[in-house]
């Protein structure tokens, strides 16, 4: 990306001062590493070894609903254009959905601040989906500190807390990925037990779709996108009411999986949200699919 320092600068410019604390500077160099998290300079050009990862915690990873009855809608890549009428959908059935969330795919998050406040005030569960929906398998220890850094601080900002659920872009994750969550204190990793294959190059029709949720399980937590037209438009106002007409709980994540149903503990509490200011930005960080 234009303007970015390469770590071997950053690092020689952080051992010449002697401290880890942030380089004020006139230019918007690196402008995307936000100071609430002195340890990033610790993180960049930093690597782990197999022996270190052997000896290091790792989040769980979860798959199956196990609350009988429950039914975990999980919606990946927003905010997007479409993602007003999905809620609408879900909250007129009073049904409660989990939104992995990027910061810069489909859009800038800081442009749909108001939005997630009403998915938080709504009981929704918001999680954390990377903030350019980035590959993660070939990433380094400091690129994937950044890219959960860079949306940590986006929730911060606009809701005063921190993500505490994960789901990597794709499906994609391994050991590292595993640790770094556990260092950054996640909850877990969410996968999911079906895929309605919305965001396929060669989607299923509406039709499929449909007929598809007709024989999904209970206790299923299912994978769709916010940012799919099809999935928001059509699917969502159709089986939303026909999963509450076969008596399931549309419930979030962490409730599926019978870890808590208080919204307080999907989180970690901050402060105060931050007024709306310059920073409220996306100019400046990677885009969608980069680390730089």
């Amino acid at each position: 990306m234009e303007g970015l320092i390469t770590c071997a600068k950053l690092v020689f410019i952080l051992l010449s001062t002697q401290t880890w604390s942030w380089i004020a500077s006139p230019t918007p160099t690196l402008k995307y590493i936000q100071p609430r998290s002195e340890a990033l300079g610790t993180f960049l050009g930093s690597k782990r070894s197999p022996e270190t990862l052997n000896n290091t915690s790792r989040v769980k990873v979860y798959k199956m609903c196990t609350m009988p009855n429950s039914f975990a809608q999980t919606y990946d890549d927003g905010p997007s254009e479409y993602s007003d009428e999905l809620d609408k959908t879900l909250n007129s059935y009073k049904a409660k959905a989990t939104y992995f969330l990027n910061g810069n795919n489909a859009g800038c998050i800081y442009d749909h601040a108001s939005l997630l406040v009403e998915r938080f005030r709504a009981g929704h569960l918001l999680g954390s989906h990377t903030w350019g929906h980035v590959l993660l398998s070939g990433a380094s220890y400091g690129q994937i500190h950044i890219q959960l850094e860079l949306l940590e601080t986006a929730f911060i900002m606009i809701l005063g807390v921190k993500p505490l659920w994960f789901r990597p872009p794709f499906g994609v994750y391994n050991d590292l990925v595993l640790e770094v969550l556990a260092e950054r204190g996640y909850k877990g990793l969410v996968m999911w037990s079906k895929d309605t294959l919305d965001a396929d190059s060669q989607r299923p029709s509406f039709e499929e779709i449909i007929e598809a949720y007709s024989n999904y399980p209970n206790q299923t937590n299912v994978l769709s996108h916010e940012i799919v037209e099809t999935t928001v438009r059509e699917v969502a106002p159709v089986v939303i009411p026909e999963l509450k007409a076969r008596g399931l709980k549309l419930v979030t994540i962490s409730e599926c999986l019978e870890i808590s149903d208080n919204p307080r503990d999907w989180y970690q509490y901050i402060g105060p949200p931050t007024p709306r200011n310059e920073s409220w930005t996306c100019v400046g960080t990677p885009g969608p699919g980069e680390f730089e």
